[in-house]
C-alpha cells in the first residue's frame, strides 16, 4: 500500500524544515505512470524521500523559512481563482544534474499565472536555491544514467481537476489555500 505524502515526509530523514506551497492534483493516469517505472531503475537511499512520488503535485515555491505565516501565503494568492491554474503537461523528460539519480518528470507548460505566483512566493523569507522556475511533476528518482528511458516528449495531458492549493509548513503540517 502506497503511503500518504505526510507520512512519506515524516518518515524522511531529509525533511529540512522548509515549507512549500503546491498544487495537488487529481490525476487521473497516476498510477499508470509510476507503474512504468521498471522497479530496478528506482533509486531508493534509506530514510530519504526518494523513490516514486506517491502524491502527484505541482511545486509552486520549495524552501519557505519557519517564520512565514499562513496569513501571508494566503496574501500571495489574492486575486487569484482556480481557473488561473490550468495545468497543461507537455512531454515527460528529466532532470540529470545530481550526482546520485535522474529525477523523471512531467513539463508543465509556463504561464504567466505560474510565474507571477512563484514570483510572489519567492518575496517571502526562502531557501530556495534555483534562479529559474521550471514547473514539473515528479515522477520517480531513477537511478544515475537511467533516466533517459523514460523520456517521451510526445506525452501530454491537461490537468482537469486541481486537487487543492496546500502550504506544507516547515513542521510538515498542512495548510490548504482555498481560491
Amino acid at each position: 500500500m502506497m503511503k500518504t505524502y505526510l507520512e512519506f515526509i515524516k518518515e524522511s530523514k531529509k525533511y529540512t524544515g522548509a515549507g512549500c506551497v503546491m498544487i495537488d492534483f487529481n490525476f487521473e493516469n497516476w498510477d499508470e505512470l509510476l507503474e512504468s517505472i521498471v522497479e530496478d531503475d528506482i533509486y531508493e537511499e534509506d530514510g530519504k524521500n526518494y523513490g516514486l512520488q506517491p502524491r502527484p503535485h505541482l511545486t509552486l515555491l520549495y524552501g519557505i523559512l519557519p517564520e512565514v505565516t499562513d496569513e501571508q501565503i494566503l496574501e500571495c494568492f489574492k486575486g487569484f481563482t482556480e481557473d488561473d491554474f490550468k495545468i497543461e503537461i507537455n512531454g515527460i523528460s528529466i532532470f540529470d544534474t545530481n550526482n546520485n539519480f535522474d529525477v523523471v518528470k512531467l513539463g508543465v507548460k509556463l504561464t504567466q499565472q505560474l510565474k507571477e505566483i512563484n514570483k510572489r512566493l519567492s518575496d517571502l523569507p526562502n531557501s530556495n536555491q534555483y534562479s529559474e522556475y521550471i514547473p514539473h511533476i515528479t515522477l520517480s528518482f531513477i537511478k544515475k544514467g537511467k533516466g533517459g528511458k523514460y523520456i517521451d516528449p510526445d506525452y501530454k495531458y491537461n490537468v482537469k481537476e486541481i486537487k487543492s492549493i496546500i502550504y506544507s509548513r516547515p513542521d510538515g503540517s498542512e495548510f490548504k489555500i482555498n481560491l
